[in-house]
């Protein structure tokens, strides 16, 4: 899962690259043009269009059999019932290409999570370095204060001394951003030292918010740093960027609503170049 999430990350990196300096509606109206065009290629070619096509036209046929016939209930629930039979014939021979899609969709979404759902930190950002120890261990809910230091790089600054949070097993600083720069935050803990990346920037680069222990839901939610090797000394360690969002019209907006309503925008213009019936 590492290897395939650095390959995906990679290529996301070579494709926002050249735009990272425009602004972030731009960019993802790029991504979600290239996401229209494969959802609809994969449609075409793993979906049985000719079926697809026979069926919307019995539901539409039920729709005017209704208008048409409305003074008798008879023939209206006979309509009714033969345009929820093609539904359900719709939405079976949907769901091969669906399935084709999913994961490169999850993946994708995944890496542009770390581009669009987080914002970097400009210089004199404050924020929060949480490490979190695994509750039960040596170290964790019901143990003594563990031994932990921080190691800070030129660039960045602890603002507070370690903060030990016992109920949450859980250790936190408030570190300033001074420079710009890709920084290595060092934790040092049972002899383990263990990294965390900080990213300070104006552009739009890939944002790591945790790094943990290894697990599928841990790579595939956070696939920007690899995992920490195992077994490892803290369960996770988070660093609270701000939440990123797209301004559209004025109006700051998720990201991932921008991104679906972008890509149904472009499937519909689309369409019918690709010849493709959904």
């Amino acid at each position: 899962m590492d290897l395939l999430n650095r390959i995906v990350g990679r290529f996301f990196d070579g494709l926002l690259y050249p735009l990272r300096g425009l602004p972030p509606l731009v960019s993802l109206a790029v991504v979600s043009l290239l996401v229209a065009v494969f959802v609809l290629w994969v449609f075409r070619a793993t979906s049985k269009q000719t079926a697809l096509a026979t069926a919307k036209r019995r539901m539409q046929a039920g729709l005017y059999e209704i208008r048409l016939f409305n003074y008798d209930p008879r023939f209206i629930l006979s309509s009714v019932a033969g345009i929820l039979r093609h539904n359900v014939t719709y939405l079976r021979l949907s769901l091969v290409p669906l399935l084709w899609m999913i994961v490169p969709l999850f993946l994708t979404m995944a890496q542009l999570q770390s581009f669009y759902g987080y914002r970097a930190f400009r210089p004199g950002d404050t924020f929060l370095l949480k490490v979190v120890l695994p509750a039960g261990e040596p170290g964790g809910r019901n143990a003594p204060r563990p031994e932990v230091e921080l190691r800070v790089p030129p660039g960045l600054r602890a603002e507070t001394p370690d903060l030990w949070i016992r109920s949450l097993s859980e250790i936190a600083w408030r570190i300033r951003a001074e420079q710009p720069g890709r920084y290595a935050l060092e934790v040092v803990t049972g002899g383990e030292s263990l990294a965390k990346e900080v990213l300070v920037t104006n552009t739009l680069e890939r944002v790591s918010p945790v790094r943990q222990r290894p697990g599928l839901t841990a790579q595939l939610l956070y696939p920007v740093e690899r995992p920490f090797a195992d077994p490892a000394q803290v369960d996770r360690i988070q660093v609270t960027y701000p939440t990123g969002t797209i301004s559209v019209f004025g109006w700051s907006l998720p990201w991932i609503v921008v991104f679906f309503v972008l890509v149904l925008v472009f499937a519909l213009l689309l369409k019918n170049r690709f010849r493709v019936t959904f």
